[in-house]
């Protein structure tokens, strides 16, 4: 089995409590959406911009949003997007300047942008497709209400006072259309919604709304995040994925040994020291160290091997964890398998 060639770095974290050690995997996941091989540039463009002027200035001012507040949106949401396609080995990206017009409405996309302009941009840009964010709408509401809750005073005395809490929802929808040269074909379409809550307390309604997230922050935090949901659908990318380890054991103090190789880094000398573990301990230390050297070939990147060993501390040893954990590479191996069809030909 060839090693997988997309985790970028592990970090080792030594929990001081208990007989149980953290490590922290940066992983590539494969795409929701494969992408045609043909696609290897893309030109993010901009197509939000009203067909009539004024129609977005109308629009804040009837729903109390502050002028502008989407076009900022906008583009933080092409700064999530890009971030997170730049990031991935399978595109080069390039973000354009183009803002072109759009008369979307709340229902949903328009027509889409006609061939001959998405064949002038990608000449212009040397790309073979275009990625357009063609629908944003925002929105960010806040509700209050108070109870009466207890609080010491200066002086220790406990007493009764009403406190006002304040929340508010900010909500974004995008619409995004990936558009093929090649083919003629959109590739993708895909709208996206996305929401997020915060709150705050203070002494009055006013002061707990004081302390609240400034809309225009909160809209381009969520706009933020929403750039980025849509290209992990289409790209390969990075996440963060947590593992728990056995670091010792009252019988066997190569399962320590193995432990403090781990930390360091020096994985496969911690599997080899694992492996030892296996010579002349009991069951139950046996089923920590197959449990282990599962984890070892995982970060390795053999995850075939992690595998058989997470599927041996299991049913071998009896090690109730490895059960859970073989699962989980089940589920790596098959995205492994479709990360390597995504990445074939980069």
């Amino acid at each position: 089995m060839k090693k997988a060639i997309y985790i970028l770095f592990i970090t080792t974290i030594i929990i001081l409590s208990g007989c149980k050690s953290t490590t922290y995997l940066q992983i590539m996941r494969p795409a929701a959406v494969t992408v045609p091989q043909n696609i290897k540039a893309i030109a993010l463009v901009n197509r939000t911009v009203p067909e009539k002027k004024g129609l977005n200035i109308i629009e804040g001012v009837l729903t109390g949003e502050g002028i502008g507040q989407d076009r900022e949106g906008v583009q933080k949401a092409m700064d999530g997007l890009s971030q997170v396609l730049e990031e991935s080995p399978r595109f080069t990206v390039k973000r354009t300047t183009e803002a072109l017009k759009n008369n979307f409405i709340a229902g949903g996309f328009t027509d889409p942008i006609p061939w001959p302009v998405i064949g002038n941009i990608c000449r212009r840009y040397e790309t073979d497709a275009v990625l357009a964010l063609e629908i944003f709408d925002s929105d960010f509401v806040t509700t209050h209400a108070s109870k009466v809750v207890e609080k010491k005073d200066s002086d220790g005395n406990v007493r009764k006072v009403t406190e006002y809490n304040a929340e508010g929802v900010a909500s974004v929808k995008i619409g995004y259309r990936l558009y093929d040269l090649s083919t003629h074909t959109i590739t993708d379409q895909q709208e996206i919604s996305q929401n997020h809550k915060w709150s705050a307390s203070g002494n009055s309604v006013k002061d707990a709304l004081a302390h609240l997230l400034e809309r225009r922050i909160a809209v381009n935090n969520v706009s933020y995040q929403s750039g980025r949901a849509y290209a992990q659908r289409i790209a390969p990318s990075w996440f963060t994925a947590s593992r728990v380890f056995y670091k010792k054991s009252k019988k066997n103090p190569n399962l320590a040994l193995g432990a403090r190789q781990a930390a360091v880094g020096n994985w496969e000398e911690a599997a080899e020291t694992w492996k030892q573990v296996l010579n002349n301990a009991d069951m139950k230390t046996a089923g920590k160290a197959a449990y282990n050297i599962a984890l070892s070939y995982e970060v390795i990147g053999d995850l075939q091997s992690a595998k058989e060993w997470a599927s041996d501390a299991y049913a071998t040893y009896n090690n109730k964890k490895a059960r859970d954990y073989s699962r989980i590479l089940d589920r790596r191996i098959w995205e492994q398998d479709k990360l390597d069809q995504q990445m074939n030909n980069q």
